[in-house]
């Protein structure tokens, strides 16, 4: 799948900091992943950690956290995953479907999708 960039904003639980980052969109990553110096910076504190496989097959332990997530209008709480300083941003799955969006490689873009509640 051809991969695409899109602008997010991200804010600490508190509302008190957020910054805009261009994400990856990676329907292959279940989780989004921001820079860990990033979510520090903004005050967001880990709730847990887990092993997780990488893209390459190795396992790492990461933290995880809960940010305010904007997507263009509208705004949401989801999970993401401390990644490494030098890492990149990326749009996970999950935070797709709590937006209720699904990737079009072809046309690089966001676009809407119904959700079945069951």
């Amino acid at each position: 799948m051809g991969m695409f960039q899109q602008r997010i904003t991200i804010s600490d639980l508190h509302d008190q900091r957020s910054v805009q980052l261009d994400a990856v969109v990676d329907t292959g990553a279940i989780y989004s992943v921001v820079p860990g110096y990033v979510l520090h910076e903004l005050g967001v504190e880990p709730i847990g950690t887990r092993q997780w496989t990488l893209a390459d097959g190795s396992r790492a332990q990461m933290d995880f956290g809960q940010v305010w997530m904007t997507l263009g209008d509208e705004r949401l709480i989801t999970i993401v995953l401390f990644g490494g300083d030098q890492g990149m941003t990326l749009l996970g799955a999950v935070a797709l479907e709590t937006f209720a969006l699904a990737a079009d490689p072809v046309n690089k873009r966001l676009v809407s999708v119904d959700l079945l509640p069951a």
